[in-house]
């Protein structure tokens, strides 16, 4: 009996030893085929690409709202009517104007430093105009543009109720107004660039219904501001054209 245990343990430990050969045997690689290599993760950042910006194209030169002679009415516009009429005039001739309260010069200032900011190689001809408190608005504007470093070349002033400020950069005054009326004032600075007309010295005008209210209307003042803006502008007063003579129907036409 112990020798049939003894022979059956020896056939299996004979049978084990080859399948653990076999199973300790690692296949080799077929024909054409390489090794898998491990996977290689990398771990530094990926580059962004850069987008390129487009140059800028050039921005369009706005216009400003700047004219060539501004026109300032005096308290509440009421009894400043010539410079409305001053206006349609002007803008018969073609000059650009703008027309606008006393209170408003502020904004004239405003629009002739930004054009002579647009433009600092080409400056146009500056005039400011104004009646009443209108012409003291126009002392204080060109005066303003002068402390800017922006010459004016003509300041008309129709009876104004100050006599100041005066700046130096203002290449002439023109000054009508009426002596001892009691609103009207002579401009404190005296010598070439400015010029103080008095009415009163002028019979066509010293005459009654002229007066403070009603100076900057009268026909002889339009045309002296109308001359010397005309000037200061380069411009020459266009041609009245006269009415067309009717000729009398020719007999053919007749009836």
């Amino acid at each position: 009996m112990r020798l049939s245990v003894l022979v059956l343990v020896s056939a299996v430990l004979a049978l084990a030893q080859p399948l653990a050969a076999m199973a300790g045997q690692v296949p080799p690689p077929e024909a054409g085929l390489s090794e898998a290599k491990p996977l290689q993760v990398s771990t530094a950042p990926r580059a962004v690409p850069v987008k390129k910006r487009a140059p800028k194209s050039s921005q369009p030169v706005v216009p400003t709202r700047a004219a060539s002679v501004y026109l300032i009415r005096g308290f509440l516009g009421i009894f400043s009517l010539g410079m409305d009429r001053l206006n349609d005039s002007l803008k018969a001739q073609g000059v650009k104007t703008r027309i606008l309260g006393h209170t408003g010069w502020p904004g004239v200032v405003a629009d002739i430093k930004a054009e002579a900011d647009l433009h600092p190689d080409k400056r146009a001809p500056i005039v400011i105009i104004g009646h009443s408190l209108g012409g003291n608005a126009a002392l204080q504007a060109s005066y303003v543009l002068g402390q800017q470093g922006v010459p004016v070349d003509l300041v008309v002033t129709v009876d104004p109720t100050s006599s100041r400020p005066i700046s130096d950069k203002v290449k002439r005054y023109l000054n009508i107004y009426m002596a001892n009326d009691g609103l009207g004032a002579a401009l404190a600075a005296k010598g070439s660039g400015v010029d103080n007309d008095n009415i009163r010295d002028n019979p066509q005008l010293n005459r009654p219904g002229v007066n403070h209210f009603t100076m900057d209307e009268n026909p002889i003042v339009q045309q002296q501001i109308m001359t010397a803006v005309l000037k200061t502008l380069g411009r020459k007063p266009a041609a009245r054209k006269s009415p067309a003579s009717k000729s009398p129907p020719s007999k053919s036409s007749a009836k």
